[in-house]
């Protein structure tokens, strides 16, 4: 029996090799609108988002699809209740 590095066990076949974002062809980057918020200033935060946006368009590049998501909530001043999108989908 082939055994993880954390005891469990594996099949012959499972690598033991921690993934990465280039061992995957579709990514979902959750992102916490308050990384894309400054409330405190109560603007976007361009510079975070910039660079977030390089880094998806390297993933894009590299033939991956990727797909980005937040709540907004923050954003909308709803952090509190949810709020229903206005172009949700069933």
């Amino acid at each position: 029996m082939v055994v993880s590095a954390r005891g469990l066990p594996m099949s012959a076949n499972m690598s033991a090799k921690t993934p990465s974002l280039t061992d995957f062809r579709r990514i979902v980057v959750k992102v916490g609108s308050s990384l894309i918020v400054d409330a405190s200033a109560s603007r976007v935060n361009e510079d975070w988002l910039a660079s977030l946006t390089e880094d998806v368009a390297w993933l894009h590049g590299g033939k991956r699809d990727v797909l980005v998501v937040s709540s907004g909530a923050i954003a909308n001043h709803h952090s509190s209740r949810r709020s229903a999108l206005p172009f949700a989908q069933p």
